[in-house]
This record gives C-alpha cells, structure tokens and sequence, in this order.
C-alpha cells in the first residue's frame, strides 16, 4: 500500500489517483464499480467515470479517469435508524451497478419511486449513451430498492424491497446488439423477501413466512425458507407429459409413448412429494402427507392449496418397479386434487380424499398469471439509424372487432372483456374439450390460437388475461382486425 520511494514513481507502485467532480470542489466520493471492456467504470452519486489507460502499462504513471456520464446512482450502504419506539436498526439501501451484456445497469432514486438507467456504448473520449428502461412506467418501480438479481444468459433483472413482497422484473432479448424485445412485470411471493441470486440457470430467494400451524409456538413461527424458480428446464422441473405422440399417417390412432416435449406445471412455494410419503387409510379413503413447516392458512381458506399429478421421473420410468402390474404406475397425470388441513397431537396434515399413495405429486399454492393489455392503436413501422421506429395512430377511429391470442403451450386459462356501457364478459376456455382426448391423457396443447370477439371502440375496450391452474399459458403474441379510418385528417 506505499510507495517505494517518495521521490520517483515506480511502474510497480499503487496506484492512487481521485476523480474530480463538476458540482464541487472536492473529490468525488466513490461508492460502486463494475468491470467494463475499456477498464472500469466507477460511479459516484452523481457521476460515472472510466478508470483506463492509453498506454500498454497500466500503472501509477498512464492511469486515468475520464467521465462518461452524470447521472444520479444510489449505491449499496448500511445505515443505522431509529423506530418510533427509539430502538435502533440497521437499513440497506441502494444496489450495486449490474451487466447486461453490452451494457451496464444502475439505478437510483426519483421522487416516491425509482428509476433504471442503462449505459451503453461506453468510451474513455466522450459521452455514453444512457437510455432511461423504466420510462414507459415511471410509477412502477417502488421507492427503497435494495436487493438486485441479474443473469446475463437469462436475460433476466430482478428487483425487490427487502422485507416485501414484490420481485419487479425485466425481461430482455438482443440480438445483433439491438433490443429486439423487453418487458416489466411483478412476482409476489407468499413470504417476505430477504435476499435474492440467480446462480445456474435458477432463481433463488430467501423469505420469511408466518407459519398457520397451532403446533408451533407464537414466538417460533415465523420461518425461514429457501425458494427456487427455474428459468430453464431442470430435473427438478415439475413436468407432465403426453402419452400419446401423434401419428404420421392422417386417420391412423396415436402411438401409446410419452411425447418429448413436455409441459411445465406451475405452483407457488411448492414441493414434489414422491409416493413413499403419503399414507392411505382405507377405512377412511383417504390420504395424508405431512406439512411442512410453514403453510399459509388464508391461502387454504381460498383453496388455492392444491396437489397436481406429475409425470415419471427418467429414473422412475426405468425402474423395475414401474408400469402398469408393477408397484407404482401414475394414471392420473394432470389430475388437480383440493387439499384440507388436519391438525392433531401428531402434527398438521394435508388430507386429500381418495387414494393418491402411489402418484408423484406437487403440492402447492395456485396464484393469478395477469396481464392487462393497453389500448390497441393502428400502429406502423420504420427502419431508422438507431433501430425500429414504431408510431401509433391515436387521432384515428377504430373499431375492434376481434382479438386472436396465440399461444404456445397451453391449459387453461380465462379471458375478461371490459366494453363501456356493456356488462362484463369473462370466458373460461380450456385447450381440450371433454371426450376430446384419450383416457388418461393430459388435456393441453403444444400450441393454439384463441379468437375473442369484441366489436367496440378500441378506447373503450379493455382486455385482461388470466389464469389460476397449474397447466401452463404461454402467450406469445397478440393480433386484432377491425374497421380502421385516419379521419381523412391531414398530418405534418
């Protein structure tokens, strides 16, 4: 940490060097960096500036800093607080500066809210390009963001409040360094949020929960879990699959094999119980599997506490001791199966009526999949220097007169219509209908495309898409026809 002489400097000296600031006379006070292709780039609260060199040698004689940017930036800090009842605390506050490939990702805070800022084409002789990713919702992103989670091959960003509920996350896809796609939307979790990574192609995260069960004491329930969310097939993916695949010659019946694309179940907090951990009481034809520590009473309450029938494992399949005379063999993949809770002096229970001793299941909480669509304008689009412009025609008059979804994998899933001056309209539509399908098979598509009439103004039209059940609703894209005019107005 010293030079070795105080006279000259040497190649092999530590580098100390400050970075000035443009709104004082001081220094500027450093609180973050990040790695960079031309060096590193480190910001302070207003500023962002480029530790390089223009020579071969990087040391105490030909190192620089060069700004690249002012622009506000929270970075991570621990403080110390006081609660109303004068007992002190520490905070968290701010994030560390992230990659998101070409680029690099910051944010800070605006107002009641906060805002992301992506730096990108980053120099070390002129100004970087800064793009603000939270503008189209600017009271989005909550005040406090404290946590941050980010895979570049995911092409993943994830935000949170520690101690809330909300996981705020951006989804983005490049190609040929330009975005070609990229969208905001909000997970809640049923436990309390303490910290968050992506490590793996999985998302994990810490939370705390109150548990519902009387076994526990008052002061002992509130427990702490490790929570994981692929964001590619793993082997602990919950999986169910087609056993039919179909035939090559039009007219001729399905082969009796499982189909190699499977379809990805989906519940919250949930866990895959294997059939060595039920028991069945004949008496009672019914069937048991012991609680985990933490359980969610109000979520109970509204039945959305569940067990859903998945598929063989690989290893399950191969097994001696798999198939139709065998020991275990799963005929009721895909089945949805309620769940009560049983309390007694040897611990909280999930009943489940019926014989289940010899299925793998998922047992879990269904949640709402929402998305809300905004008004549908004509649109049209332009090539330009700096990407693909799109323009919107809002002074024209249209008229919808249907919408058609197109979906990839496929269950169930309702549709929700708001027409003003119109009742409500909300239909459930579901990928097979009864009959249409053979026994025990899953009642899912590998793709479809849903046609909803409307036939209103596209100003007072609302549409909402949502879906509670475990089978999948992968919606890739949206279209709608209808009666278009400009109004015969002329533009400039």
């Amino acid at each position: 940490f010293w030079k070795g002489s105080a006279l000259t400097l040497a190649d092999n000296d530590p580098i100390d060097i400050a970075a000035g600031s443009t709104s004082t006379s001081a220094n500027a006070a450093l609180e973050s960096s990040i790695e960079i292709a031309e060096g590193l780039l480190v910001l302070s609260n207003a500023e962002q500036h480029v530790l390089s060199t223009d020579s071969e040698v990087f040391g105490p004689r030909t190192a620089r800093f060069a700004r690249v940017g002012t622009y506000r930036y929270r970075g991570p800090r621990v403080q110390r607080r006081v609660r109303s009842d004068n007992t002190k605390y520490w905070s968290k506050t701010g994030t560390v500066p992230v990659s998101l490939g070409n680029s690099i990702a910051f944010l800070h805070e605006s107002g009641l809210h906060s805002t992301m800022l992506e730096m990108y084409n980053i120099g070390r002789s002129q100004e970087a390009n800064v793009n603000d990713l939270t503008k189209p919702i600017p009271r989005y992103l909550p005040f406090g963001i404290n946590s941050i989670a980010d895979s570049k091959d995911n092409n993943i960003l994830a935000l949170s409040v520690e101690g809330s509920q909300d996981v705020w996350v951006y989804r983005y896809f490049d190609n040929d360094q330009q975005r070609q796609q990229s969208a905001w939307f909000r997970w809640t979790t049923l436990g309390k949020m303490l910290y968050q990574c992506i490590m793996d192609d999985v998302y994990w995260y810490v939370s705390v929960g109150t548990s519902s069960s009387t076994g526990i004491p008052v002061e002992d329930r509130d427990i702490v879990s490790l929570q994981r969310i692929d964001l590619k097939d793993e082997l602990a993916t919950a999986f169910v699959r087609d056993k039919f695949v179909p035939s090559a010659i039009a007219g001729a019946d399905d082969e009796r094999e499982n189909n190699d694309r499977p379809y990805e179940a989906h519940l919250d907090n949930y866990r895959i119980a294997q059939p060595s951990e039920f028991t069945y009481y004949n008496h009672l034809n019914q069937t048991y599997f012991r609680a985990p520590l933490v359980y969610y009473q109000d979520e109970v309450d509204k039945g959305n506490l569940v067990a859903y029938m998945l598929s063989p494992t690989q290893l399950q399949e191969e097994s001696e001791f798999y198939g139709e005379d065998k020991p275990y063999y799963f005929v009721s993949i895909g089945s949805l199966v309620p769940i009560r809770v049983e309390e007694d002096n040897l611990g909280t229970w999930f009943v489940m009526d019926g014989d289940w001793s010899k299925t793998r299941m998922m047992i879990g909480y269904q949640y709402e999949m929402k998305v809300e669509f905004p008004t549908l304008y004509a649109t049209k689009s332009q090539p330009t220097a700096t990407g693909q412009l799109t323009k919107s025609d809002t002074s024209a008059s249209l008229t919808l007169h249907r919408a058609k979804f197109n979906f990839g994998q496929n269950g169930v899933f309702k549709c929700t219509l708001e027409r003003k001056g119109r009742d409500v309209y909300t239909e459930l539509y579901e990928a097979k209908i009864a009959d249409g399908y053979p026994a025990n098979e899953v009642a899912f598509e590998q793709e479809r495309t849903q046609t909803v009439p409307i036939y209103a103004k596209n100003r007072d039209t609302k549409i909402t898409l949502t879906s509670t059940h475990p089978s999948p609703a992968t919606l890739v894209s949206m279209e709608w026809e209808g009666d278009y005019t400009n109004m015969y107005y002329k533009r400039v």
